[in-house]
């Protein structure tokens, strides 16, 4: 049975939520393809499929069709690893990459970019406004192997987004404050979260900061600390999934479950503004990198 404290029925915090894979990937892949796309390219290693997003996958390909039909759809593979997409994207005249929402109008804004969408709300989207949109699939596995996934990005065209994220500072500065409030919260209701807070706060201020979930989610020579420190802090504070998660949590009190569902709404806004401003930073960094040479 749940505990209960206070007419609050809540999920103990000893849950570790971990960003959902599908937007992990994204995230990855528009970090390394824009430092394939910079005019300081490296040689970079092939994500398929020994990075850490790739782990749970069999299968991946990058396709050209009309349609994401199962049936309509005729398509052209046009890469079957990421280094073939970036070699792609750079003989068609793509200068960089970045992470989009899809404009889900029919879907409240706290649902539409929630693991329930499978990944299917974020885009990669291009200078030239072309999307890339993914379709992960189950592969019925012979063995109890755990490569059960087979990912498709999609390119189209036309594709209806939502529009840009804020600048790190301002992402910054909103997630501390959704952290300091949600910490706050946790502490006064005593629902067992406040350290899984503190610890996102911690790493926002960490001179070294080592992230809590895919380690390799950036390139490794990316150096900018503050973007990284925002990155550390948006994952651990990646809080929100299934049975027992902080959105899991059934309060009685009609006060306090307000309260909890505005604090919930402001963090994961500030998280899912966090990790859209450190993604598309990635395209500043090229300059940066400049800067130091």
């Amino acid at each position: 049975m749940s505990p209960t404290v206070n007419g609050c029925v809540y999920a103990l915090a000893t849950w570790s939520a971990v960003m959902n894979v599908e937007l992990a990937q994204t995230i990855a892949l528009i970090a390394y393809g824009n430092q394939h796309l910079s005019p300081l390219r490296r040689e970079l290693r092939e994500l398929f499929p020994f990075h850490s997003t790739f782990q749970y996958v069999s299968d991946v390909s990058f396709q050209k069709g009309k349609t994401l039909d199962l049936i309509l759809r005729r398509s052209e593979i046009l890469a079957k690893n990421t280094r073939g997409w970036f070699s792609h994207l750079e003989t068609n005249g793509i200068r960089y990459l970045k992470l989009d929402l899809l404009n889900l109008q029919h879907l409240p804004p706290p649902y539409a970019t929630s693991l329930f969408t499978a990944g299917g709300a974020w885009v990669i989207q291009t200078d030239q406004g072309k999307c890339w949109q993914p379709n992960w699939l189950f592969v019925q596995q012979k063995s109890r192997q755990s490569r059960m996934w087979k990912v498709e990005y999609w390119e189209r065209d036309n594709v209806p987004v939502i529009g840009d994220f804020p600048g790190i500072q301002s992402a910054y500065q909103d997630l501390e404050s959704c952290l300091v409030e949600a910490q706050d919260f946790s502490l006064r209701r005593k629902f067992g979260w406040e350290k899984c807070f503190e610890k996102a706060l911690l790493l926002l201020h960490d001179p070294s900061p080592a992230l809590p979930f895919y380690a390799d989610l950036l390139p490794s020579n990316f150096m900018n600390i503050k973007v990284r420190q925002l990155l550390a802090g948006a994952l651990q504070a990646w809080v929100f999934g299934g049975l027992g998660s902080w959105n899991d949590m059934y309060i009685t009190d009609h006060s306090v479950e307000q309260e909890y569902q505005q604090i919930s709404k402001n963090l994961y806004g500030a998280v899912i503004q966090s990790v859209g401003a450190v993604t598309n930073s990635t395209v500043d960094d090229r300059l940066s990198q400049l800067s130091i040479l």
